[in-house]
């Protein structure tokens, strides 16, 4: 009974110390699941959302550069068909006619200036029939020399409009100049007109457009709409003709862009870079975000609320039953709650209900089972052995009536019965001890040393010592121990009276060596006999109530006396080996930690 207590006691507590931690734990981790799933469906959404938005954004942006450079195109032709008509009309005014027929170079150079300020272009010049530039004019800090050369070399290669010279870039168109008509004159020289592209007018095409360009020639920036760092980074990504490419600018800031090869239009090789900034679509995309991100994060709030309350009435009568069951393991009164929910909860606690009622119908038939067979046990081995100690004590007692029998004889039936009356005090004595433990003793600072010599005296009195040899080893520390001295003597001397009636083999002296060794905060009582050992079949239960196994006599009781006794002094008594040359106990003690006290049972037994 007392060993069923314990383990109930241990299982209540088990499930005291683990039920309400469990239940926590699933509206946590139900609570964090919900939320988590949240989190990654708006985190998703969020991500698709701008990824859209951002895409359609590019989309939209490469669009408008691609109508871009089809307006850049649409004005090149525009602006080149102007600078022809206008080129024709210098061409077929009498003065310019007049002038050329001169053939004097110098004569052209000075009246020539007259045709230039008159056009407006910042490019005029006039040639031979060959190409030859016999007068050339143009913008402020031009190189005029190389200039003439360049176009020299360009007029007569025909489709040419673009003029690569000294670093600038000029758009012109030239026409032929003829004494008469077109048809029936004589060609007397052509002339030229045209103007610079320079940065100014790239900055008015970006304005009007919202694309920015750049012109290259042989991979060397001759003007641009940005800075030359802003434009480079995305010039180095963008081989022409290639299409829509991503670039950055010098910020770190997304664009697109696209090149055209120009080559074929003017004298050196000639590429032109459109580049449109994503900037626009970025902050579009990240206005929806941060719209989104807002939306996700109240829903998340309102979300939470819900679920917690989702989470609440879910764990809710999960909870409950955790107590019910917690309180029918610790045998606690409880109320049985009935809870209105969800079906399969209600039947549940019902299902609980009626096995907790089986449950405890079958404790308590086990209880009465184990107790009429605890009775049993006990009453079969106490009527044994108490029969024969009084059989004993009846017949030595008729020996002792009788007249015939010597003194010698007397004593020794004296002695016999004095043996049966021990046998059965020993016997009551274990019974109520046996019906006492766990019950607080008187505690007190004990040497150990001492309460071992004491033990022994008393074993070496029984009967079933007579003939044993005791060999006792006692390290020369004094080992202090808090106690009940009366118990552990008790203990340790069915220990010993253990070892004394183990069976030996025939002819093998019977021997018992007792040695008390420390070990770190506790202290071994080593106790070895050298019997035949204890079977395989006995050494499980060997330490349960009435098994008595290895000795010829005995009630079953003092091995688990003694490993009470060392449990309730928070020690332990445990089979280390046994075999064939004997068997081997040992009886650990904690030790007693205060030097003071320790030092004061030395000075006391010492006197």
């Amino acid at each position: 009974m007392a060993l069923d207590t314990s383990l109930s006691r241990n299982s209540a507590g088990s499930a005291q110390s683990t039920a309400a931690p469990w239940t926590i734990s699933t509206r946590l981790a139900l609570l964090c699941v919900l939320l988590a799933t949240m989190a990654v469906f708006t985190a998703s959404s969020l991500w698709l959302i701008w990824h859209q938005v951002r895409e359609q954004g590019a989309r939209q942006e490469d669009t408008e550069l691609s109508q871009s450079i089809r307006s850049f195109g649409a004005a090149e032709e525009e602006r080149y068909a102007s600078l022809e008509r206008e080129t024709a009309l210098v061409a077929e005014l009498p003065s310019l006619k007049a002038l050329l027929t001169t053939n004097d170079d110098r004569t052209i150079q000075d009246a020539g200036v007259t045709f230039w300020k008159t056009g407006g272009g910042s490019l005029f010049a006039l040639a031979d029939t060959n190409g030859r530039v016999r007068a050339i004019y143009g913008p402020p800090g031009a190189n005029l020399e190389a200039l003439s050369r360049d176009l020299s070399l360009s007029l007569p290669q025909e489709g040419k409009r673009y003029l690569v010279s000294s670093g600038r870039l000029f758009h012109y168109a030239s026409s032929p100049v003829y004494f008469g008509d077109a048809l029936h004159g004589a060609q007397l020289g052509m002339a030229v007109d045209g103007y610079e592209i320079d940065t100014g007018m790239l900055r008015q095409l970006s304005q009007t457009s919202g694309t920015e360009a750049a012109f290259f020639s042989r991979h060397t920036l001759i003007c641009a709409s940005l800075p030359r760092t802003l434009i480079e980074r995305a010039t180095e990504r963008t081989a022409p003709n290639s299409g829509m490419t991503r670039a950055s600018d010098g910020n770190g800031y997304p664009s697109i862009a696209a090149s055209r090869d120009l080559s074929s239009l003017a004298n050196t090789s000639l590429q032109v870079v459109f580049q449109r900034s994503l900037i626009p679509a970025e902050r579009t995309a990240h206005a929806v975000s941060r719209s989104i991100l807002l939306l996700g994060f109240w829903m998340l709030i309102i979300g939470g609320c819900f679920i917690t309350l989702v989470a609440r009435q879910m764990t809710q009568p999960l909870e409950s039953l955790a107590r019910q069951v917690d309180a029918f393991g610790t045998e606690r009164e409880h109320t049985r709650r009935v809870y209105r929910g969800t079906r399969e909860i209600a039947q549940l606690e019902q299902n609980f209900t009626a096995m907790e009622t089986r449950v405890s119908d079958l404790n308590r038939a086990r209880l009465e089972s184990e107790k009429l067979a605890t009775i049993g046990s006990m009453a079969t081995s106490v009527s044994h052995d108490l029969r024969h100690n009084l059989a004993t004590i009846y017949a030595h007692a008729e020996f002792l009536m009788d007249v015939g029998p010597s003194r010698e004889e007397r004593e020794e039936f004296f002695e016999n019965i004095k043996g049966a009356v021990l046998d059965t005090t020993e016997m009551l004595e274990s019974l109520a001890t046996f019906s006492r433990t766990g019950q607080a003793g008187r505690f007190a600072p004990e040497r150990l040393d001492v309460v071992v010599r004491r033990a022994q005296a008393q074993v070496q009195l029984h009967p079933a010592a007579a003939r044993v040899a005791f060999r006792t080893e006692v390290a020369p520390n004094s080992f202090v121990i808090s106690c009940d001295a009366k118990q552990i003597e008790r203990a340790l001397r069915n220990v010993l009276l253990n070892a004394c009636q183990a069976r030996r083999p025939t002819g093998r002296e019977s021997a018992v060596r007792t040695e008390v060794q420390c070990e770190r905060d506790s202290v071994h009582v080593e106790v070895l006999d050298n019997g035949v050992g204890v079977s395989a079949e006995v050494q499980n239960s060997l330490f349960q109530p009435f098994v008595s196994a290895g000795k010829q006599d005995g009630t079953g009781l003092g091995l688990t006396l003694a490993r009470r006794i060392a449990e309730d002094h928070g020690g332990s008594l445990d089979l280390r080996h046994t075999d064939g040359e004997g068997t081997l106990f040992v009886f650990t003690l904690p030790l007693l930690q205060d030097l003071q006290a320790r030092v004061t049972v030395t000075h006391e037994v010492e006197a």
